[in-house]
């Protein structure tokens, strides 16, 4: 077995100032650095209680959804409402405005954490009322870019470092 040894010569007089350099912004206190402190600690306490005010004014992609299962109600009428979006006899504006709603906190304007919760939101809709597939692909912005699988994820694509690596 081959083995190396490298001899490090380091100038004292640097490492020590180095050294007192690093030490003394520990103990020293910067507004800079206490500044960020203050805004890292506060920033997760702010943002929780916006999302709280948010979703109490109605707004954000689980407000949107609870809209839409509330649309829905339970049993007979949940069975009459789902037939009817079957059948394509349903004139619910309500319903028809609050699946694009939706859909458009999908975009990738809206911060990951939102795009993700509304990719959850917009599955459970789907599967637990089976008519409102189409509504989803109405808006807008789905309507420019077509409907297949490809134009989709390209139009619901981040830019930022979020995405999955392949």
């Amino acid at each position: 077995m081959n083995t190396s040894a490298a001899l490090i010569h380091l100038d004292q007089s640097s490492y020590e100032r180095q050294m007192r350099l690093i030490h003394g912004s520990f103990s020293d206190p910067a507004p800079g650095r206490a500044l960020h402190q203050v805004y890292s600690h506060f920033s997760g306490y702010l943002e929780t209680q916006a999302n709280r005010a948010a979703h109490s004014w109605g707004r954000g992609p689980s407000a949107t959804a609870d809209r839409i299962a509330a649309f829905f109600a339970t049993g007979q009428e949940r069975a009459a409402k789902l037939d009817e979006l079957h059948v394509g006899s349903c004139t619910c504006l309500e319903i028809e405005e609050e699946c694009p709603k939706l859909a458009k906190y999908a975009l990738p304007r809206e911060s990951a954490q939102t795009q993700i919760q509304a990719f959850k939101c917009i599955v459970t809709t789907v599967t637990r009322y089976h008519g409102t597939r189409a509504l989803f692909l109405k808006p807008k912005h789905l309507r420019r870019t077509g409907n297949t699988e490809a134009a989709i994820s390209a139009a619901w694509a981040r830019a930022d470092d979020t995405q999955p690596r392949e």
